[in-house]
């Protein structure tokens, strides 16, 4: 067929003109062109879209996005291979590319409310919460799906971390009616914003629907041991306390929360145990060394305490946190004390003192230890029964 269209074209261009011939050239030019454009270039940003998508099926998040990034050479204006490279960098915890991308997207598409709810996200896990709210806001301005929560929801969390409580719990209000009914993520979500506010009831109700809908959650379990702790009922935070460890073994948090629990029932040695089990779980956070240290320099029970380790652990503690909180540096205060070293103790509550100015109860109970230091006297806590 080739070479009969050859033999075709060679008379007619001998006999041709030269501007027959530019005209001639010009046509198949942009013949070749709308081919291109209008059928094979997005036939192969589709396939390489498609590849991405099903790679991301996989957890292959490298992949996905090296076949994004393909389909970006094919179609630099795509904002679905963006917002879809974009997810990939989430996942991979790169926030700065990922907000990139969703930039991108924006630029490209003004009217995408998913790269602006994408991009608000993102900045939320960065701590962005203005600039997150911001993009929440354009999302719903530009959402054309009246059913989906998810924007709601992500705004709510957004809200409830920079501290406006009451619009988080009324983001998550909409968010459920708009899933149709009772949905176990979102009523954990709010049952936390209730938290927030110290609405014991309302959050204890919350974390029970997300429990009757999803009786696996242990990070749900967590929370609502953490309510009934703030409620003083030690028998149910326990119980939350044993589920959540049982479903999550591994979970240090939960390991001090349950020691706390134990020291307020007296129980010191089922205390110690929790917390030196949380920092060989967690030997790069500092709750644990701290917990474990304020119970060995504090205990009323002469043979749980060892002011020597103590010091040890908490100035661990005081390391990992950088020295910026004014309780762990409070802890090694009193660990000092229960070695008998009252100048470091003294040198210390002063340096916690300074670190915990704005919170008036915190300062007046170190306050008060600090005269016990001065009069060559170690902290102890009151026993609990």
């Amino acid at each position: 067929m080739k070479k009969r269209t050859l033999i075709l074209l060679v008379p007619l261009l001998l006999l041709a003109t030269a501007a027959e011939v530019a005209l001639l050239v010009w046509t198949l030019g942009s013949a070749r062109d709308f081919v291109t454009t209008t059928w094979i270039t997005p036939q192969k940003l589709n396939q390489h879209l498609t590849a991405a998508e099903e790679i991301v099926e996989k957890d292959d998040w490298d992949a996905a996005i090296r076949e994004f990034t393909e389909a970006l050479v094919i179609e630099p204006q795509s904002t679905d291979a963006f917002i879809g490279r974009g997810k990939a960098y989430l996942e991979k915890n790169d926030y700065e590319h990922a907000l990139g991308d969703f930039t991108a997207a924006v630029g490209i598409d003004a009217t995408s409310a998913e790269a602006y709810e994408w991009r608000g996200y993102t900045y939320t896990l960065q701590g962005k919460l203005e600039a997150a709210i911001s993009d929440y806001d354009k999302a719903i301005e530009l959402e054309t799906d009246a059913d989906d929560p998810s924007v709601y929801e992500r705004r709510a969390f957004a809200r409830v971390l920079k501290g406006d409580i009451d619009e988080s719990i009324a983001d998550y209000d909409t968010a459920i009616r708009r899933k149709g009914g009772e949905d176990a993520g979102l009523s954990a979500g709010r049952g936390y914003a209730y938290e927030q506010k110290a609405d014991w009831e309302h959050a204890l109700a919350d974390y029970d629907t997300a429990l009757r809908l999803d009786a696996k959650d242990a990070k749900v379990y967590a929370a609502r041991g953490g309510v009934h702790g703030h409620r003083q009922e030690w028998e149910e935070a326990l119980r939350d306390y044993d589920e959540a460890l049982r479903l999550d073994p591994a979970d240090a948090e939960v390991r001090v929360a349950r020691g706390m629990v134990f020291i307020e029932q007296g129980k010191w040695e089922t205390a110690v145990t929790d917390f030196r089990e949380a920092v060989r779980l967690a030997p790069r956070k500092f709750a644990g060394y701290n917990s474990l240290a304020w119970v060995l320099a504090t205990s009323p029970v002469a043979k749980i305490r060892n002011g020597t380790e103590a010091v040890t652990l908490a100035t661990k503690g005081c390391e990992l946190s950088k020295w910026k909180l004014g309780g762990l540096i409070d802890t090694l205060a009193a660990a000092y004390a229960e070695t008998g070293d009252f100048d470091q103790a003294i040198k210390y509550q002063a340096d916690a003192l300074q670190l915990a100015q704005a919170d008036a109860k915190e300062t007046t109970e170190m306050a008060k230890r600090l005269a016990l230091y001065q009069s060559h006297q170690p902290y102890r806590e009151p026993p609990h029964h």
